[in-house]
């Protein structure tokens, strides 16, 4: 019990929902928060256009066909990512999952 206490004392809310989304697993939490952050955004939506804004070249004119809420969703039903809320706007991304869910 004191390690996860020591847990959310350390990494505050993110540690707690990130704990809460892990069933209370600490060492998949310490893991994926070492490991497989990726940053917090407004929403999984933002991190998918800001990653593939910054990976690839996209047209203009193809620009305003693309879903990122769309390209989000299939990221987190197929387990690529996952994310864990905090507060309204701050969506924390994570990379890969145990037991994909869909949180987009």
């Amino acid at each position: 019990m004191s390690e996860l206490a020591a847990f959310i004392a350390e990494h505050g809310a993110l540690g707690a929902a990130l704990l809460e989304h892990c069933n209370g697993a600490l060492d998949e939490a310490r893991k994926a928060i070492e490991d497989r952050h990726l940053g917090s955004y407004a929403s999984l939506a933002d991190y998918v256009q800001e990653v593939t804004e910054d990976s690839t070249a996209i047209p203009e004119t193809l620009r305003h066909y693309i879903d990122w809420q769309a390209m989000a969703r299939d990221a987190a039903i197929n387990g690529d990512l996952f994310t864990v809320q905090t507060a309204w706007d701050a969506v924390h991304v994570f990379a890969g999952q145990r037991n994909p869910r869909p949180t987009a």
